[in-house]
């Protein structure tokens, strides 16, 4: 009896490690190729082609290099019910590694199948979410104040709140820092639903330039974030600006093949999609970019590819995906899916062929899928070949809850020194934040803004980051 331990890399975020057994099911492991410490991750675990009974599996996390320590456990039960699939939800605490933000610390995650053992080293993270910086303004002048405002929210998207079985708390370090790189730290502050406000004073003699807040999780000195804003004497300039009105400055349009994969399979479709946001631009300021796609090679030309019918994705719309084969043999094989996002495994399914080359499926697009996601198929044809893809789909960007600001007695203008009366309407027991501003300041600078689109595009780079 020969046993071959394969890995799966249909994700550059994602990665599996199977175990194959001649003529016998196939066990899986699928986990984030990266473990966040203090954050609820999602392990993966199936067998295909089982039948029969109840099927346990153990999920540990042991300590690395030693194996002496078990940091984390769960289990979960496969069974016809759940098509033999199923996701176990482990957290590991901070308490069992080194603090120096130089070191590569990894643990080892085991799945414990009755009759093997799974098992792959894994590289642990200590970001436990992402802090968003919000200043009131772009630009200040000496001797005035600088408000700002913090908001920590954890890779789901959810406020960062103390959590004492894991040993986390909701503190953050803030420092300034100047123009010629002086830290000037503030006070250790508590967080309130993931929320804090200050402010900062500026001298009457100050560096003029781009300033900095810096913002730490306390837990995670490791990591830092930061927001720029500007400093300079501006009030003629301010006049001039709002005079002139603003210039409207064309420029060459570029394209990326941040989405293409770099590989096509032969005999099955390639996509490449390219857009511009002005379908009547001239054919002068048209952009052109090439790029090299090689061809994908496997041992006995299997191939899986995965279609989507739409370019552009919104929240609540079904998904229409199809899986296209390409197979030497028309024999029934479980194709399972997987489906991740901010590096999260959000959801998984299977699908049971009869001979089909062509396979659709219908996935709702639900918040947990924001802002993009990626879906992995794959199946086993053979004893040492696991064939898989995956394609990297955006979706609009949209705010996870419902927000509506207006006034509550709309008017084409408002004196000033009137009041004027806001509605502000969302969701039950939610925390609301407002700034108001001065549009004159972003006519002179409008670089440093927090905007929705950067902000989910913050959470678009936490996923790639754990590549």
């Amino acid at each position: 009896m020969s046993r071959t331990q394969l890995w799966l890399l249909a994700s550059l975020a994602f990665a599996s490690v199977t175990s194959l057994v001649d003529g016998s099911p196939l066990k899986v492991m699928s986990s984030p190729n990266l473990l966040r410490v203090g954050t609820p991750e999602n392990i993966f675990v199936e067998c295909q082609d089982c039948t029969g009974g109840n099927i346990k599996v153990d999920i540990n996390v042991m300590n690395h290099p030693t194996k002496t320590k078990r940091l984390a456990t769960t289990s979960v039960t496969l069974n016809s019910d759940n098509n033999f699939q199923e996701i176990g939800q482990i957290r590991i605490p901070v308490v069992d590694f080194s603090k120096d933000p130089t070191l590569k610390q990894y643990v080892y995650l085991q799945a414990q199948f009755p009759d093997r053992l799974l098992e792959k080293v894994v590289l642990v993270s200590f970001q436990s979410g992402y802090i968003f910086i919000q200043t009131d303004k772009t630009l200040y002048t000496p001797n005035s104040k600088v408000h700002y405002r913090m908001f920590a929210v954890t890779p789901r998207m959810e406020p960062v709140e103390r959590d004492d079985e894991i040993q986390t708390d909701a503190s953050i370090v803030i420092e300034i820092v100047t123009p010629e790189g002086i830290i000037l730290p503030l006070d250790r502050v508590s967080l309130k639903s993931g929320i804090h406000s200050g402010d900062y004073q500026l001298a009457e003699i100050v560096s003029p330039g781009l300033w900095k807040v810096v913002a730490k999780f306390h837990s995670n000195p490791q990591q830092s974030f930061s927001a720029e804003f500007e400093v300079k004497e501006y009030g003629s300039e301010m006049v001039e600006a709002e005079l002139r009105g603003i210039q409207i400055v064309t420029s060459p349009y570029t394209i990326h093949f941040k989405r293409t994969p770099k590989f096509f399979k032969p005999g099955m479709s390639f996509d490449v999609a390219a857009k511009t946001n002005d379908p009547n631009i001239l054919p002068t300021r048209q952009a052109s970019a090439t790029m090299e796609a090689l061809p994908y090679k496997t041992k006995t030309n299997n191939y899986i590819h995965i279609g989507v019918d739409t370019a552009e994705l919104e929240l609540g719309d079904n998904l229409k995906i199809n899986l296209n084969l390409n197979r030497q043999s028309n024999e029934d094989t479980d194709i399972t899916y997987l489906i991740m996002s901010r590096g999260q495994l959000v959801k998984h399914g299977r699908y049971r062929t009869r001979g089909q080359v062509l396979i659709s499926l219908i996935v709702p697009i639900t918040k947990e899928m924001l802002p993009s996601f990626r879906i992995i198929a794959y199946y086993h044809q053979t004893d040492t070949e696991v064939v898989s893809d995956s394609v990297w789909v955006d979706v609009k960007d949209s705010c996870m809850g419902s927000l509506k600001l207006e006034s509550s007695r709309p008017a084409p203008s408002y004196e000033p020194r009137r009041v004027f009366v806001l509605k502000v309407t969302g969701d039950p027991d939610a925390t609301v934040g407002l700034v108001a501003v001065d549009q004159g300041v972003y006519v002179l600078n409008n670089k440093h803004r927090l905007t929705q689109k950067k902000a989910i595009s913050s959470f678009d780079l936490l996923s790639v980051k754990i590549i």
